[in-house]
């Protein structure tokens, strides 16, 4: 249900759901496909709403803004917890965006929970979850004044997909 508040832009519902979800661990954004990994999920949300899983904002800067979806079959803590805290973190960047001058508090509550979203999912293998949360903190950063670190996060990203890059063409890959 905080998935469809979140693709609804309903912000303000999906933060209290959401957090009633970390708080109770009950209802939490389901979907019906069998997965193991934060990155299947991402993508498979995605093919579930037909809907492109970033924006481009007004001033041109990327946003990945679509709710993470869990199967319904997820046993995992870390990636359900990790799932949870992302789209809290989504809801409230989301939520701050949607101002003209969006609250600072809104942001660092954002940016705290993307982080312990990160956090939980490290070391999982998860290559497009960190990329999306990565780019979420440097856009907040952005927002915040901090342009050295939102630099530093950008930064970090074009290394990582080069890098990708420069690994499938040495192994053949399209």
């Amino acid at each position: 249900m905080a998935v469809a508040l979140l693709e609804q832009h309903a912000f303000g519902s999906a933060i209290s759901k959401l957090l009633e979800a970390l708080r109770t661990q009950k209802e939490l954004p389901i979907c019906h496909i069998a997965d193991s990994s934060m990155d299947q999920c991402m993508l498979l949300t995605e093919l579930m709403v037909n809907n492109k899983s970033s924006r481009f904002c007004p001033d041109h800067t990327f946003i990945y803004d679509q709710g993470i979806r869990l199967p319904s079959s997820a046993t995992d803590s870390d990636m359900i917890l990790a799932a949870v805290l992302f789209n809290a973190a989504l809801a409230y960047h989301r939520y701050a965006s949607g101002h003209k001058y969006p609250p600072p508090f809104l942001l660092h509550k954002a940016k705290r929970l993307y982080e312990l979203a990160a956090n939980v999912a490290e070391g999982k293998g998860d290559v497009l979850f960190p990329f999306a949360v990565i780019n979420n903190l440097a856009l907040i950063e952005h927002k915040l004044g901090n342009t050295t670190q939102s630099i530093e996060y950008f930064e970090f990203l074009a290394h990582v997909k080069n890098t990708v890059l420069l690994n499938d063409e040495q192994h053949g890959a399209c």
